[in-house]
């Protein structure tokens, strides 16, 4: 049988693929979207604050990776954006917050 991942696996689509095996995934996102802040300014399901864009639905509006690159670059993505670079988020952190607001398995 051949081997389905000759070499190596990339480092941020390992720490993917385990961020989407752990069941508490999602709720660390959701713990990880309160504690770092994102509730001052989004609101998600009616709940956190007005100043930027609502987050409920945002993966029908954005992939995973353009979530991820605003996040760590609003301004490169928006030249308008007030969002602060989020810079003390690891990959992962920022995976499982992007997991949670999709609400299901993220797909590469």
């Amino acid at each position: 049988m051949e081997n389905a991942f000759p070499g190596r696996l990339p480092r941020r689509h390992a720490a993917l693929l385990l961020c989407s095996l752990l069941s508490a995934c999602v709720g660390d996102g959701q713990a990880l979207f309160a504690q770092t802040g994102c509730l001052e300014c989004h609101s998600v399901n009616g709940h956190g604050g007005r100043m930027g864009p609502d987050l409920t639905a945002v993966s029908g509006r954005l992939s995973f990776w353009q979530i991820r690159n605003y996040v760590r670059n609003p301004v490169r993505q928006n030249p308008r954006a007030r969002m602060p670079i989020i810079r003390d988020l690891a990959e992962p952190q920022l995976w499982a917050i992007i997991h949670y607001l999709q609400g299901s398995p993220v797909m590469l």
